[in-house]
């Protein structure tokens, strides 16, 4: 899990700063809050996309809600197997 953690680094990054500059989130005290307003835009989008986007959107849809419940950063990556 460690190597696979480390070769998804750069595409984190890029990811983090696309949201950022699109305004699809925040950053507050707790971490990272979602801009509810971006909701229906990709969803709208994610139905006329291919089935693959479309899987990836569900994925990503549930893996944020799981990580969301299960507590802080450091309790998300424990349960990964991911270490400092």
């Amino acid at each position: 899990m460690a190597e696979r953690a480390r070769a998804l680094v750069s595409f984190t990054r890029e990811a983090l700063c696309f949201g950022g500059r699109h305004s699809l989130f925040s950053w507050n005290q707790t971490g990272i809050a979602a801009n509810l307003s971006w909701k229906k835009s990709i969803e709208d989008y994610a139905k006329k996309s291919t089935l693959e986007v479309q899987e990836c959107v569900r994925k990503a849809t549930f893996l944020g809600k799981w990580f969301q419940k299960t507590g802080d950063a450091a309790t998300v990556m424990a349960i990964l197997g991911v270490r400092p």
